[in-house]
């Protein structure tokens, strides 16, 4: 093809590309932040689109706006530009009092919030200026929720919501995402999705904080877009809704799996910049060190030169006892304590680090990061593991995935001395699983099939050529909590249940007046019945109409059986075998029978007494009959001897069928035939041997027993071992003391 035919095809495909006019809001509230909406405004710039990134100062501190390319509308918006130095995090970030959740650091953000939105909202101006623009959509980072109301004055017809860190609650309550607080931890916890009693409470408590504090602020928020545009002027947090996509600085592979919609993309990695090759300077450090570099940074807001004298020597002594590796520690203003590095020769202070460019260097060994979202996710992105000791913000639930993904072990701020330090430095560089880990996410963050730059390109213009997403919305976002849980549905379900409860005994009493045929047509049991709440009333009740015998043949060679017989008066078989089933086996001596359900079964309505239980105290078999249609009995299964003796018992005696679903039967001896109380459990359903019963003392023997599910009392009765009754009883035996008659 001739040039001129390539250059007439690329200039058909450019004007076919349509060209968008982005505004990137970015408040300067930290680096991180900056960097982060940076990123985005230079990806779409690199697409071909307008950029104007617009920065409202919220920390006059702060002078990058992370962008390389684009245009940038800096404005000074807080009557106090300085105002955030005030607050703990910036002032003494390795306190306890740096803490997010915190009152005097909430009410500082509330202060800021309002102070900066005034500031905005005020200068019509700055209005007037930005919606000359006539931009097709914004991307405007979430820090509060003045960012939505602007917009909405600027006329902008769509909108995309940002956000620096992972996902937090009140996204989550914009789009509508179920957010289950049982394993979906806050941004601002410590909790990963598997937590305890103690920490799923905490959970519970950071997220309500959280919510109540935004909330705080969008009333203010609201309350100053009406004094300036009206009455009438929509709620904030109703415009907030109307956003049509989220870009959340997060990495699937890297952050905790949990619900989102299709209106959540994750870009975690966009932030990372290209990595450039080392000073001269810097190179030599690195490649002089003997077994590695370890990079030491706090990131953009807390200072290294801010941790307390006695925490820097503890650093340092913690650095010395690892001499064979070089320790590059950004340290903001090293001129200012020469003398305090002079001793250790493996450490090199420095004002600025190129962290990516060192981290991607294959002598970096381990990075002590302070865990912001962009730090990981550089360190995740170069397959550097971690020593991490979070500071404040979403910087403890980071390290907490970090931890978990075994790419990080922690230390706490409150503890950082030269023992826990050391530890920490030992187990990373000692341990290969986390080198292992880091560089296995390395490399599936780079194989991705879509990158975090093609996301946001391609998802911008796609929200700016359709602008309504309304079709994604999740229903539930508007229920109300009672509608959501079903409260309506499970509530009326709870009192008929409780009613119910609470009328059994009347309901027993209807069933127990069931006349005798419907009786013998439905096998009783439990709810059903007999369940009678006194043996009078058992009494009382309707009379059986048939009756199981069980039937041992002693001196023959012919086998037992069990028989039914019919014991209703009015019957033409009345007192005659109306049914038989003859087992198959000689000489097994069957006793007594079990039903596999009775009436105290009482925790499941559903069972029903079909089956019983023949225990053949010779042979140590088991045989079960189906006893649905007592007019034929089935042999459905036999327990063999072997399943008994297994456990060491044997001889079986009596049955009864227990309320959790087990059959137990009481067991005369051991496989040898020693005397040896106990009590084999099968179960109701398969007809199984589940184990073995006692408890309390052991009785020497055993034979009969009785017990009463309701009063949890049972009683049990003695004999004689079987290798001495099966010989035939004899009176000498009881006078020398080989029957027991122990109650």
């Amino acid at each position: 093809m001739s040039l001129k035919a390539v250059l007439l095809v690329f200039a058909v495909c450019l004007a076919h590309t349509k060209s968008f006019k982005v505004l990137v809001y970015s408040p300067a509230i930290g680096h991180s932040h900056c960097n982060f909406m940076g990123k985005i405004a230079d990806a779409l710039l690199d697409a071909g689109h307008e950029v104007l990134v617009y920065v409202p100062v919220h920390d006059a501190d702060v002078l990058t706006n992370g962008t390389k390319r684009a245009p940038v509308l800096r404005v000074d918006v807080l009557d106090d530009p300085f105002l955030f130095k005030n607050s703990p995090i910036k002032s003494d970030p390795f306190s306890e009092k740096a803490d997010m959740m915190g009152d005097e650091t909430m009410q500082l953000f509330a202060e800021l919030s309002a102070q900066a939105c005034q500031g905005q909202v005020s200068n019509k101006a700055l209005m007037e200026t930005l919606r000359d623009h006539h931009f097709d959509v914004a991307i405007a980072e979430f820090y509060d929720y003045c960012p939505f109301g602007i917009l909405k004055l600027l006329g902008i017809p769509a909108n995309i919501l940002a956000s620096a860190v992972p996902m937090t609650e009140t996204i989550g309550d914009l789009f509508g995402v179920p957010q289950p607080l049982s394993y979906v931890p806050s941004v601002f916890g410590t909790s990963t999705d598997e937590m305890s009693y103690k920490e799923r409470a905490m959970n519970i408590m950071t997220s309500g904080i959280w919510r109540g504090m935004l909330n705080r602020v969008l009333d203010k928020e609201n309350e100053i877009f009406r004094r300036y545009y009206g009455s009438d002027f929509p709620a904030l947090d109703d415009l907030a809704k109307k956003t049509s996509l989220a870009f959340v600085n997060a990495d699937e592979f890297f952050e905790l799996p949990r619900p989102i919609t299709h209106r959540i993309i994750y870009v975690g990695g966009i932030g990372v910049p290209k990595a450039e090759k080392l000073s001269n300077e810097l190179a030599r450090v690195v490649e002089a060190s003997d077994k590695g570099v370890i990079v030491l940074s706090f990131g953009s807001i807390a200072h290294s030169t801010l941790l307390p004298m006695e925490k820097k020597l503890a650093v340092l002594r913690a650095m010395a006892n690892f001499p064979e590796y070089t320790f590059i520690w950004k340290y903001e203003r090293p001129e200012d304590d020469m003398q305090l590095f002079m001793n250790y020769t493996n450490v090199y202070p420095m004002k600025w680090v190129p962290q990516v460019d060192l981290l991607n260097h294959p002598k970096v060994k381990v990075f002590i990061t302070h865990g912001g979202m962009n730090s990981l996710t550089e360190a995740m992105t170069t397959g550097t593991p971690t020593v991490a000791i979070p500071l404040f913000g979403d910087q403890e639930h980071n390290v907490a995935v970090a931890v978990k993904r075994g790419v990080s072990v922690f230390v706490s701020k409150r503890n950082i001395n030269a023992e826990s330090l050391t530890a920490a430095l030992q187990e990373v560089l000692q341990n290969e699983k986390y080198e292992l880990n880091a560089k296995r996410m390395a490399q599936m963050v780079a194989r991705k099939p879509i990158k975090p730059k093609d996301l946001i390109v391609k998802w911008t213009e796609f929200v700016a050529e359709f602008q309504d997403f309304s079709n994604l919305d999740v229903a539930g976002r508007d229920f109300s909590f009672v509608k959501y849980f079903l409260i309506d549905i499970i509530a009326p379900l709870v009192m008929i249940i409780i009613t119910s409860v609470r009328q059994r005994p009347f309901i027993t009493r209807i069933f127990a007046s069931v006349p005798a045929e419907m009786a013998a047509e439905e096998p009783r049991c439990c709810n059903h019945g007999p369940g009678y709440a006194s043996p009078k009333d058992a009494m009382q009740g309707p009379r059986e109409t048939v009756i199981f015998v069980a039937c041992p043949r002693f001196d023959s060679d012919k086998p037992d059986m069990l028989a039914t017989v019919d014991v209703d008066p009015t019957s033409s078989t009345y007192c005659t075998v109306i049914s038989r089933v003859d087992f198959p086996h000689a000489r097994d001596e069957v006793h007594h029978t079990s039903w596999n359900a009775c009436s105290s079964c009482f925790g499941d309505a559903n069972v029903k007494r079909t089956h019983l239980a023949v225990p053949c105290l010779n042979s140590s078999r088991v045989y079960f009959v189906d006893t649905t249609d007592p007019k034929n009995l089935k042999l459905t299964k036999t327990l063999e001897a072997e399943q008994m003796l297994s456990h060491d018992v044997g001889f079986p005696h009596s049955g009864h069928c227990l309320a959790d679903g087990n059959i137990m039967i009481s067991t005369l001896g051991d496989a040898e035939g020693n005397g040896k109380g106990d009590f084999i459990l099968i179960d109701s359903e398969t007809f199984e041997v589940t184990g073995t019963w006692v408890i309390g003392k052991t009785a020497p023997l055993n034979y009969d027993f009785w017990y009463q599910p309701r009063h949890n009392v049972m009683i049990s009765t003695e004999w004689g071992p079987p290798k001495v009754f099966t010989k035939g009883f004899k009176m000498e035996d009881v006078l020398s003391g080989l029957y027991f008659f122990c109650i």
